[in-house]
C-alpha cells in the first residue's frame, strides 16, 4: 500500500511500472481498498531473463483523479518472484 497518492484534478492516462521478474504475472492496481476499492489496471509482466534485470511495463488506467491510497495486488504463487522498483502515474497531454 501507498498512503495518500496526489493526482490532483488531472486524469492519469496510464501506470508505468518498473519491475523484475523471474516468473510472468500480472499485478493489478488498486485504489482505496484492495477488495471493495477500484481496480483501475492490471499489468501484465514478463520475466527479464536475470531475476535483477529491471524492464519497464506500461498500462492504460482506468479514469481517476484526486487523493487515494494505492494497493498493488501481486499474483498468487512464490513470494518474491516479481519485484517493484518503481511505480509512477502517466498524465496524457490531451487532457
Amino acid at each position: 500500500m501507498i498512503s495518500g497518492v496526489e493526482t490532483g484534478i488531472s486524469h492519469a492516462s496510464a501506470v508505468e511500472l518498473t519491475a523484475s521478474a523471474a516468473a510472468a504475472g500480472k499485478l493489478e492496481i488498486w485504489l482505496d481498498d484492495i477488495q471493495h476499492g477500484k481496480l483501475i489496471a492490471t499489468v501484465p509482466v514478463q520475466p527479464a531473463g536475470d531475476k535483477r534485470q529491471w524492464k519497464t511495463f506500461l498500462q492504460p488506467v482506468a479514469r481517476f483523479q484526486g487523493h487515494h491510497d494505492l494497493f498493488i495486488k501481486y499474483p498468487t504463487g512464490e513470494p518474491g518472484k516479481i519485484i517493484i522498483r518503481s511505480i509512477r502515474f502517466i498524465k496524457s497531454h490531451t487532457q
